[in-house]
């Protein structure tokens, strides 16, 4: 699809991916693959970390917060994908 967004994104040990900033929910859905270290996820109301080879899927409408966690010498990796309606 022409709707379809991927890439690579490579977060510093302590960086993070706050939602959007808008008052109003994500109206897009993504999925998280992390290839390399380790991610602490904000999903709502609950918060969990995951390693690497996991995934995560978020549904339009919900936010999620993302933050490295680590404060090690090395990037974390992880594969996002993600859609949105016309």
């Amino acid at each position: 699809g022409k709707n379809l967004l991927t890439y690579v994104a490579q977060v510093p040990p302590g960086g993070y991916m706050p939602p959007n900033g808008h008052a109003e929910k994500e109206e897009f859905e993504t999925s998280l693959f992390l290839l390399e270290g380790e991610l602490e996820i904000t999903y709502d109301d609950e918060t969990f970390t995951i390693g690497p080879e996991t995934a995560m899927h978020r549904p339009p409408g919900r936010q999620v917060w993302c933050q490295e966690p680590r404060q090690g010498d090395s990037n974390l990796r992880l594969d996002v994908l993600a859609t949105a309606e016309d």
